[in-house]
């Protein structure tokens, strides 16, 4: 039996199943990513230590990000060597060898910023949009999905799929096709 072309309706229904998906996993991704910068802002503002540290090298990855090798000796006594991504403008600032200010975190020295970049809740508030418009796009098309599905539910004869009267009984005083004659 040949399979019948797709209509509009099939396709428009799996554009909105991987709408859903998408917007699931943008939700998600916003509310990981905000949620974390928000938790690194309160750290920074509770336990941040200020240090003098020494950039060690300078280096540009290709795509527009300038790094900044750094050593610093936290104030608990031990050493780091880390790199952060800066701003054009502090890359330009300092140079090997300079000094540099090093704000880190006292119980998590991994997390640190380089000279007045301080973390600002700018850059948490673009993740809160992100996971705003994934979590509404996705209460929408979870409204939407069962309207699509139970669309056509209240009509008779909709979800059944209609059959010709003549492919199952013959036109009245038209011979049934040979049923019942023996051939001699």
């Amino acid at each position: 039996m040949p399979k019948s072309p797709r209509s509009i309706r099939d396709y428009l229904g799996v554009l909105v199943i991987g709408a859903l998906i998408f917007s699931i996993l943008l939700a998600i991704t916003g509310f990981i990513a905000s949620y974390d910068g928000r938790r690194k802002l309160a750290a920074f503002a509770q336990e941040g230590q200020t240090v003098t540290g020494t950039v060690v090298k300078k280096h540009a990855d290709g795509l527009s990000r300038n790094w900044l090798d750094v050593s610093f000796q936290t104030k608990e006594g031990k050493f780091y060597y880390e790199s952060d991504s800066v701003a054009p403008a502090t890359y330009n600032a300092y140079g090997e060898g300079n000094i540099i200010r090093v704000t880190y975190l006292r119980s998590n020295p991994d997390w640190f910023y380089l000279a007045n970049e301080v973390p600002t809740d700018e850059s948490t508030a673009v993740f809160t949009a992100i996971f705003q418009f994934g979590t509404i796009a996705s209460i929408v098309l979870l409204i939407l999905i069962p309207m699509y599905v139970f669309w056509d539910a209240g009509r008779p004869g909709a979800n059944t799929p209609q059959l010709k009267e003549d492919s199952l009984h013959p036109r009245h005083g038209q011979p049934r096709g040979g049923f019942g004659k023996r051939h001699g």
